[in-house]
């Protein structure tokens, strides 16, 4: 597994549990749980070569936006409803109400991963048909519809090692990471640099995302992109670096400096940014931000998915 579909997997694994608000997902020590799920889905096009997704899972409904380099999730609470059409108003930026016409027989698929316990789903795939509308900010893309294809699926709980996550021979000698966040103004964002792997074969791979609130809705956006060798350098070849630099390639802005002192002080500097769909230049740099480096056995006990989950928890309590 790639660490980039690791990071996303582990992104969406996250965002799933929170959205699901399953009872008992608590794993034991060295486990990750995969909660349960009945979920809602339909997907069309958008302008500007935008693909839009929109569902309900749990308690949330959503618009989701995509490109190649970016994801932009729209979240809202709607009262419960019955049965699978999706009914729900996202203030400022559009509405939804269809209902779910099944095409054909329910199919049963296996665990998105064998090597766990539980897991499988089945899904009906079928037409929504009503109305579906949608602009994100500034235009960066738009949808007007009265139907399109999608599924209801129900996915069981799945129970995984921790350790499958982990990429590369040794995780803990060929490791190097960087991440940084921000809590400030009612927005949440976050910056995160991975190298994994024997300097031979090192893959190296930059994330960002902001979580903020609008009018009611909570919108999550991220973007990842592939690096190379030379954009992630350590100051040194200690666990803890005293420094490190970073500049990521497009849709990456700029770079950034990581300092820290003997006494453990830690700055995080420069001219790093991002753009995200929707918003102006997003800086990833500053003193609100706080940042963490560490390299080869100095990673033993981190997590890649440590920075992005948690700006999500306290945005998505009401």
């Amino acid at each position: 597994m790639t660490i980039r579909r690791t990071k996303a997997v582990l992104l969406a694994s996250g965002l799933a549990a929170l959205l699901a608000s399953a009872p008992g997902a608590n794993a034991k020590p060295g486990y990750v749980v995969l909660p349960g799920s009945h979920s809602v889905e339909l997907n069309l096009e958008g302008s500007h070569g935008f693909r839009i997704g929109a569902g309900k899972v749990g308690r949330y409904f959503y618009f989701q936006t995509a490109d190649q380099r970016s994801v932009a999730t729209y979240l809202n609470l709607s009262p419960r409803q019955k049965g699978d059409g999706i009914k729900a108003k996202f203030p400022g930026f559009g509405r939804i109400s269809v209902r779910f016409h099944p095409q054909g027989p329910p199919q049963r698929e296996p665990p998105f991963f064998p090597q766990c316990e539980g897991g499988g789903s089945t899904k009906q795939r079928g037409q929504f048909v009503g109305t579906i509308r949608f602009r994100g900010e500034r235009g960066y893309t738009s949808v007007k519809a009265t139907r399109a294809s999608g599924e209801v699926a129900t996915s069981e709980k799945e129970i995984c090692r921790r350790s499958m996550f982990d990429d590369g021979p040794d995780v803990e000698s060929d490791r190097t990471e960087l991440w940084a966040s921000s809590r400030s103004k009612g927005r949440a964002v976050g910056f995160d640099a991975s190298t994994l792997g024997p300097p031979e074969a090192a893959s190296t791979t930059f994330g960002a995302s902001v979580m903020e609130r609008r009018l009611g809705v909570t919108i999550f956006r991220s973007t990842f992109t592939d690096g190379k060798e030379g954009q992630l350098v350590a100051g040194d070849s200690r666990p803890h670096p005293l420094s490190a630099t970073v500049a990521p390639p497009a849709p990456f802005h700029g770079s950034a400096q990581f300092q820290r002192t003997a006494e453990g002080d830690r700055s995080w500097t420069g001219t790093l940014s991002v753009h995200f769909p929707g918003l102006d230049q997003v800086a990833l740099t500053g003193p609100s931000f706080d940042a963490r480096f560490c390299q080869h056995s100095g990673c033993h006990g981190n997590t890649i998915d440590g920075l992005r989950l948690p700006l999500t928890a306290p945005l998505l309590r009401r």
